[in-house]
């Protein structure tokens, strides 16, 4: 039995390459505009995300661990108003 009668066989393919569900749209609309969208896609993260680095979530570890830990004890805790 042949290599492709065993595939055919055992319901594999044999073709090595996988195909791309994109590849129509890509080549319909050509890969500029992709391109382009990925470079204003880029742009518009570090315009708009930049500033996170100076976030400083980390300020707050201590209480939120201390919330942490009340919630666990007692869930009524994370629906109260009276949390410090």
């Amino acid at each position: 039995m042949s290599r492709a009668n065993v595939a055919q066989h055992n319901g594999t393919r044999t073709d090595s390459f996988i195909r791309d569900p994109l590849a129509p749209v890509v080549a319909r609309v050509g890969r500029f505009p992709w391109a382009s969208y990925g470079i204003l896609l880029l742009l518009l993260s570090w315009l708009y995300f930049a500033e996170l680095r100076f976030f400083l979530i980390g300020v707050h570890d201590g209480q939120t661990f201390a919330d942490n830990e009340a919630i666990s004890r007692d869930w009524a805790y994370f629906l109260s108003l009276n949390k410090d």
